[in-house]
């Protein structure tokens, strides 16, 4: 079987991208990778035309295509192998991934949703929908700190959502931090300079003893971009409107098919990766971790802060959380667990 992995320049502080290429390259040393902005035309087409399967990773499409303008519009249909097209960032530019896989007649999208979702969002494609969320690399996040030994109590480094996503959890995340007790060593940035690269990031998680996050995507899936399009113009235009001002507007009364969009996110498993215990924001983390046993929940409004601060001061019951948290993820959900579900679910 002849593989070819597809990657683009990206993001550099998001990790994941070389979590999955690694990962597929580790699965079977035979495996080639290509960067495409590096690739020419002529090269495009031999890499198409010599392989059973191209597997493109999130990074050619998470922002923005990187393809070149004949291979988006469908010039894909003229390769000798089946296509494996892993999208990113499935809360925007859909219409044009959707369009893309498509026009391109791709045998098998892997998607970061659960399969309902990911089923409602791709179902007029005809690919073959993968449910393949993200995952714990070993090799770059374990734990080398004692939680006892640990500077920092608790550390987060986190970036604003995009205002169309129709919720404000990265907002009640930083509120959380604010209300920690003072006596407590804080380690918080949503700065883009502050953000870490993939080894400086585990490094980080190894000097704390929490964190503090909550599942990625969006509350409200469309397939069109229609009502992303609609918040980010009346942003450009009215750029002090309120997150609560944009939901009721938009979102309070949604006529469109509410789909659950909300998946569990890469710092995540690095964070169970480093045995820091986590304080996650309520929701349903593709069901892979569960509160109170893989994690401390806390509620959106608040209600029980006083209980979330009594369970970080039980030494005994954070060990077990982390430790729990470690074993159900070691056990079914490393990236190689991912690349071979993968296969699997290959013809």
């Amino acid at each position: 079987m002849k593989v070819a992995i597809i990657h683009a320049s990206y993001y550099e502080k998001a990790s994941y991208n070389d979590d999955w290429l690694d990962a597929l390259l580790n699965f079977d040393l035979s495996f080639s990778s290509y960067n495409l902005e590096k690739l020419n035309i002529v090269e495009y087409l031999k890499v198409i035309g010599n392989y059973d399967y191209i597997i493109f990773l999130h990074s050619t499409n998470s922002n923005g295509f990187r393809l070149n303008r004949l291979l988006q519009n469908g010039g894909l249909r003229f390769r000798k192998g089946k296509i494996i097209f892993f999208v990113g960032n499935e809360y925007k530019l859909m219409k044009e991934k959707i369009d893309f896989i498509t026009k391109n007649k791709i045998e098998y999208v892997v998607s970061q949703l659960d399969l309902n979702a990911a089923s409602w969002l791709y179902e007029n494609t005809n690919a073959k929908i993968i449910s393949l969320p993200h995952a714990l690399n070993q090799n770059t996040c374990q734990k080398t700190i004692k939680h006892k030994d640990r500077k920092i109590d608790f550390g987060l480094r986190a970036g604003a959502y995009p205002r169309y996503l129709g919720h404000n959890d990265r907002e009640i995340i930083f509120s959380a931090i604010d209300h920690l007790p003072k006596n407590l060593i804080v380690d918080a940035s949503d700065s883009e300079s502050a953000r870490f690269k993939r080894d400086d990031w585990s490094l980080f998680l190894n000097n704390c003893k929490f964190t503090v996050a909550c599942e990625g995507g969006s509350n409200f899936l469309e397939r069109d971009d229609t009502t992303r399009l609609k918040i980010n113009a009346l942003v450009n235009q009215n750029p002090s409107i309120t997150n609560k001002e944009i939901y009721d507007l938009f979102y309070l009364n949604y006529v469109g098919k509410s789909i659950h969009a909300r998946t569990i996110t890469a710092r995540i498993f690095d964070a169970i990766g480093t045995s820091t215990c986590q304080v996650l924001i309520e929701g349903q983390y593709n069901q892979i971790i569960k509160p109170g046993k893989h994690y401390i929940e806390l509620k959106r409004d608040f209600s029980n802060f006083a209980e979330v601060l009594e369970k970080i001061n039980d030494t005994k019951l954070v060990g077990e959380i982390c430790e729990s948290a470690y074993a159900v993820v070691s056990e079914n959900h490393l990236y190689e667990h991912r690349v071979e579900q993968l296969f699997v679910e290959l013809d």
